[in-house]
């Protein structure tokens, strides 16, 4: 891939449980001000992953006062809710190379339950490090 291909990204991913307060204001900024300098596209996805204290409502809110203060952004919304297919996808790539371990019990109900997938099995990334 040559460097004119590659297309520099920033986030902001806020978790649609309240109003934003500043500290979500500041990390928004500081996201969208670097991401905007490097000519890059700000992407904006939404953690709505717990499900009993995420609200549709609140990331309506969280978008309108994004734009409100003027950060807009280029890509998205990305709701997680509905990507867990996309990542069980991605996580059997990187079983069928090697590079996850099993989960145990206890970590594996706990994504499973957040992440609302019907994936048998849980995976975890294993980091190589190149020596």
């Amino acid at each position: 891939m040559n460097n004119k291909e590659y297309i520099e990204r920033g986030r902001f991913a806020p978790s649609p449980t309240g109003r934003m307060h500043l500290g979500n204001v500041f990390s928004a900024l500081l996201s969208w001000l670097s991401i905007k300098a490097q000519g890059g596209k700000w992407v904006l996805r939404i953690e709505d992953i717990d499900p009993q204290r995420s609200r549709m409502e609140y990331a309506d809110l969280i978008m309108s006062d994004l734009e409100w203060l003027g950060l807009t952004w280029d890509e998205g919304p990305f709701y997680q809710s509905e990507r867990g297919e996309i990542y069980e996808a991605e996580l059997q790539k990187l079983a069928d190379r090697g590079m996850t371990y099993r989960a145990t019990a206890r970590v594996r109900t706990y994504w499973l339950r957040r992440l609302r997938t019907r994936a048998t099995d849980a995976w975890c990334i294993r980091v190589r490090a190149a020596i």
